[in-house]
Order: C-alpha cells, then sequence, then structure tokens
C-alpha cells in the first residue's frame, strides 16, 4: 500500500482510508483532492508510467465524482410520496452510494445483499437483508453491483418486475467504477 499512497499523492489526492482488512481479497481506498499534492514531479515514479497510471487514476476519480453528482441529482427528482431507499450490495459500490446519498442517507432502511455471510448483520448502521426480504416501503433502490451484473442479478433476485420500484444502478462494466445511470425498471 506504500507504492499506492505514493501514486494518490501524484494524482492530486490524500489519502483518507487505505486499508486491506475492510473486505476480503481487496485493497479499500478513500481519498480526498489536494492540489498541493498534484504540483510534485513526477519523474521519480517512472516516468511515463507514472504518468500513465496517474491518467487512469484522475480518470477513475472523475467517474465517480461524476456517479455522485448524477446520484444527487436522482435523489432530488424522488417524487415526494416516495417512500424508503435501500441499497443493494454491502460492499465497497454500495458503500459509497449510501455515504454520497447526502441528506436522503437518512431514507435508507437496508442493504440487500444475498451474500450468507452478511445478511443478518448491519454495515454503515443498516440492517443487511436478503433481497425476498425488501421492507414494503421501500420505493428506491440505488445498486451497488458488478456494473456488468447488476441487472441480471436484479433479476434473479425478483425485483426487476416488481412494480413501483425505481432504480439508481451501473449501466455499462469499466475498469475502474464503471459509469452510473439512473433508470427504471418495470
Amino acid at each position: 500500500t506504500p507504492s499506492l499512497t505514493v501514486l494518490l499523492h501524484r494524482c492530486g489526492l490524500r489519502p483518507v482510508v487505505v486499508s486491506e482488512h475492510h473486505q476480503l481479497g481487496q485493497i479499500t481506498l478513500m481519498a480526498e483532492r489536494e492540489a498541493a499534492f498534484a504540483e510534485r514531479p513526477l519523474d521519480r515514479l517512472g516516468g511515463d508510467l507514472a504518468l500513465a497510471y496517474a491518467d487512469l487514476v484522475r480518470s477513475g476519480v472523475a467517474r465517480w465524482v461524476e456517479c455522485g453528482a448524477r446520484l444527487a441529482d436522482f435523489l432530488a427528482a424522488r417524487p415526494g410520496s416516495h417512500g424508503a431507499l435501500a441499497v443493494y450490495g454491502a460492499g465497497v459500490f454500495g458503500s459509497f452510494l449510501s455515504l454520497q446519498a447526502g441528506a436522503a442517507r437518512d431514507t435508507i432502511a437496508c442493504f440487500l445483499d444475498q451474500n450468507p455471510f452478511k445478511t443478518g448483520k448491519s454495515h454503515l448502521g443498516r440492517p443487511i437483508v436478503h433481497p425476498r426480504d425488501l421492507p414494503s416501503g421501500v420505493t428506491d433502490i440505488l445498486v451497488g453491483l458488478n456494473p456488468g451484473r447488476a441487472r441480471a442479478i436484479l433479476a434473479q433476485a425478483g425485483l426487476s418486475d416488481r412494480a413501483g420500484l425505481r432504480f439508481f444502478f451501473p449501466s455499462s462494466p469499466s475498469p475502474a467504477c464503471g459509469p452510473m445511470a439512473d433508470s427504471r425498471l418495470r
């Protein structure tokens, strides 16, 4: 993780959390923009290779920022009569969506997950329940799943054909985070 921290600094980011213990088999990273780091020269990191990595990280960060902006638009456009939110996925994508929900975070009733090691526990202060146990008051689901499989997982869980549910979910796969799009399934 020290090399990851250095790369983040070179991309203009300050690490907030770098952990190999949050989720099995992955590094969890949270960072924030820090302009002072972006001014440092890249020549000590390997020149062109470091520049290429820095561009990839910047591109990934831009997708996350854009995702957050579209999520804010999706939440702002929710009809006043809509009920609670649920977040499908108690992993990195779901955590990001939950933390980006702003004031709407208070309306998150639960996280949905089919992983038997997660259901029955809690995540970010909310219960993790199996999708079949979706609370009746939930009208909108923020889908924090692999962008390439999200729609199939929703269908397999029996949620895509439930009337009255609106979804905000990844629209296509990407190496970093995948662009997010709001969409309605009926």
